[in-house]
């Protein structure tokens, strides 16, 4: 069941605009409303398979179809200016080692789950709201006035804040007054991620068109020292946001990679897919781990909507799942890879654009309707703003941090009824 999980996130990964949150959440409905009759345990397996498949696969069309999602955002620039200088196969191999490293070190730490875990919980738990608020100080601060004038320096830092503060606003109203019916629920915040993170980037590129060269063979060596030091950096900010309610893989691997002061675009990259992995995966796997039974990241918020696993076998079951779906999906994105460098300079980049924006909107439009549709258009300008003024795209995430942070410190209810969205 998980390898054919794999294989359907496989499919999911490389369709630009996709998200595994938008099968698994179609899914569990079907299997909520009775509609599609399969065991919870069965179900399990399938969503585990397929998130492994998705989350190596849809790093193709992060590197070559200019589609991120949430958690490529970051790694776009670097892996950007690799398929411009003809090596978007170097950017791909990076960031795929990096997610089967994570999946190794998510192996290795599994057995340790309970006792690392539970104790670490109980210490956190009761500072979580302040925790917060030092995440949002720190995504903040690394904005702080930089650039070759007074004018432009002041400019990024003017961005970044209004980034976050719209988006933070966007995600006040979707969490308390969202428009998307609640048959759709849970599909609430994909519009909203797609309008921030993917459209900037297909827009950018169908505003500045650079014909892709050529792509040649893998030419820079890895280092494996540094391939390992950029992933351990990857996990660490992936488990760091996978436990802790809220913060997303994305912000994870960002303080993280200040904290170990990574040096280099290759260690980046590699970072970057580790973290989405440990993230991903570990964030599933915590739902599996018995006393831990975490929901931690969408997925297990989901799964656990119709299935709650219990025991260790089922934790070992699923440990075992992860590593042998990561081992096959690892093989198919670096042979999917190859075919999409041998093919990608032959279209021109507004056709690759255009085609990343027309299935988006329309992924978009099939799975939230004309409700979801318009929360995109609205997060669209929001998502352009890091693309035009060269600041942190993580600064969009001020959609789930903001509502987040207000809620955990007692503030979400006094700030919507300053904005009129309750009543006083």
């Amino acid at each position: 069941m998980a390898l054919g999980g794999m294989a359907l996130g496989i499919v999911i990964g490389v369709i630009p605009g996709l998200h595994l949150y938008h099968a698994a959440g179609a899914a569990v409905l079907l299997v909520s409303e009775g509609r599609v009759q399969i065991a919870g345990e069965a179900m399990g397996f399938l969503l585990v398979g397929a998130a492994v498949g998705w989350s190596f696969s849809s790093l193709i069309p992060a590197v070559f179809l200019f589609a991120p999602d949430e958690l490529t955002a970051n790694s776009q620039p670097p892996a950007a200016k690799l398929l411009y200088a003809g090596h978007g196969l170097d950017a791909l191999n990076i960031m795929a080692l990096g997610e089967l490293f994570a999946v190794l070190m998510l192996a290795a730490l599994a057995p340790f789950a309970d006792s690392l875990l539970r104790p670490l919980g109980q210490i956190i738990g009761p500072h979580l709201g302040w925790m917060l608020v030092a995440v949002v100080g720190l995504l903040l601060v690394g904005e702080w006035p930089r650039g070759t004038t007074l004018g432009s320096a002041w400019a990024g830092l003017g961005a970044g804040l209004l980034t976050f503060t719209l988006s933070g606003i966007v995600g006040v109203v979707l969490t308390l007054r969202s428009p998307i019916v609640i048959e759709r629920a849970f599909q609430n915040l994909l519009p909203a991620f797609t309008g921030l993170f993917t459209i900037p980037s297909v827009l950018a590129a169908l505003w500045r068109p650079e014909r892709v060269p050529p792509q040649s063979k893998p030419a820079n060596p890895l280092n494996t020292g540094s391939l390992a030091r950029g992933a351990a950096t990857g996990v660490l900010g992936g488990l760091f946001a996978g436990f802790l309610p809220v913060v997303s893989g994305g912000i994870g691997g960002l303080l993280a990679g200040q904290a170990t002061a990574l040096r280099n675009e290759s260690q980046f990259l590699a970072s970057q897919g580790a973290n989405r992995a440990a993230y991903t995966l570990g964030g599933a796997l915590l739902l599996f781990a018995p006393g831990v039974g975490l929901t931690r990241g969408g997925l297990s918020w989901m799964l656990s909507s119709i299935f709650v696993p219990y025991g260790p076998r089922l934790f070992a079951l699923a440990v075992g799942a992860v590593c042998l779906c990561s081992i096959a999906a690892f093989g198919l994105c670096l042979f999917m890879g190859v075919i999409s460098a041998k093919y990608v300079s032959l279209i021109p980049t507004r056709r690759l654009a255009g085609f990343s924006l027309v299935v988006s909107t329309l992924v978009t439009l099939g799975f939230t309707g004309v409700a979801g549709l318009i929360v995109f258009a609205i997060c669209i300008p929001i998502g352009l703003i890091p693309v035009l003024f060269g600041t942190r795209r993580m600064n969009a995430l001020g959609i789930i941090l903001v509502p987040a942070t207000l809620g955990m410190n007692g503030l979400l209810i006094p700030f919507a009824q300053l904005l009129g969205l309750i009543p006083s």
